[in-house]
């Protein structure tokens, strides 16, 4: 006989891909599959999203705009992880940017069911609080970093993931002001300052990364 203050987790509680393998019919049968090609966006911070969506196959990133402006890449998933169910549970939470790395398979579920599924596993719960936590804990942290860039890092941080979204051509000056809270004396000084690097170029109200290794070098350090 084993106690239970001898059980580990694993042994206590199922993972996620274990209870997906489980769902009973009356949940399974509300499945709706859904198959992304990369670089298509699944969820954008203007949807307003009551959907639980799980990864079969491929991976996604999540994106997130900071306090001060600058978007990062906040985390990747990949399959039997899930992503939405935040703003299921609480309507006032905004949805975050989700973009397909790969070619993704994806089965989505309504919050309704996700409700009804957990009300038939517990387990499922409890192990979507224990996510929930763990992620919020990480957000905080990059908050936190974030706080501890220059203008400079931010600027440069928008621009590189606005390039890794693809849509580095619909960027303009007012619009990295807004991002990175930057007064726009201070945003043109340094886009002379990254010109004059080989950073990048601003030409005809376009921007153009020249080396996007050094970006990525300086955005990933936070």
């Amino acid at each position: 006989m084993v106690h239970i203050g001898q059980m580990t987790r694993k042994e206590i509680f199922m993972d996620f891909k274990e209870l997906f393998n489980r769902t009973p019919n009356i949940i399974s049968n509300h499945f709706v599959e859904k198959n992304y090609k990369e670089d298509v966006f699944i969820l954008d911070p203007n949807m307003k999203n009551d959907i639980l969506y799980i990864i079969l196959q491929g991976r996604v990133e999540i994106y997130k705009q900071g306090y001060n402006g600058s978007i990062v890449n906040i985390r990747e998933y990949g399959p039997f992880t899930y992503f939405g169910e935040m703003e299921i549970f609480n309507n006032d939470y905004k949805t975050l940017t989700v973009k397909a790395k790969t070619n993704c398979k994806i089965y989505q579920l309504s919050g309704v069911k996700l409700k009804e599924w957990i009300r038939i596993e517990p387990e499922l719960g409890i192990l979507i609080i224990e996510e929930l936590t763990k992620r919020l804990a990480e957000t905080s942290k990059i908050r936190l970093k974030l706080t501890l860039m220059t203008i400079k890092e931010r600027v440069l941080s928008s621009l590189y993931y606005h390039y890794k979204l693809g849509s580095l051509n619909t960027v303009t000056k007012k619009m990295l002001c807004n991002e990175t809270a930057t007064p726009i004396r201070s945003l043109n000084r340094i886009i002379n300052d990254c010109q004059k690097e080989g950073i990048l170029e601003y030409d005809n109200k376009h921007f153009t990364i020249n080396k996007i290794e050094d970006i990525k070098q300086i955005v990933e350090q936070f």
